[in-house]
């Protein structure tokens, strides 16, 4: 059975080298897509997770959805968690 994850990185680089351990692990719909600015609700949940970014810093932060198998779920928690990202449970 597949379960449904979500994901967030401070950067693209963090998020797509995920996406493609995801992939070696045949996860399905695996999307990755910056998280709008004016999305405020998401950018302050964020700010309690991740550090502050640097003044003139180009880099978006990141969220990653995709369907893994239950039985891979804790070692995609284990990929996440090595890439700095953070998992919503």
């Amino acid at each position: 059975m597949m379960k449904r994850i979500q994901a967030y990185f401070q950067n693209e680089d963090q998020a797509e080298g995920v996406r493609a351990k995801l992939q070696a692990l045949r996860a399905d719909n695996v999307l990755v897509e910056p998280i709008p600015e004016d999305n405020h609700e998401m950018t302050d949940v964020l700010q309690g997770v991740f550090s502050p970014r640097e003044e003139g810093s180009n880099h978006e932060r990141q969220v990653l959805t995709a369907d893994v198998s239950e039985e891979d779920y804790d070692r995609v928690r284990l990929i996440i968690k090595e890439s700095n990202g953070h998992l919503e449970e």
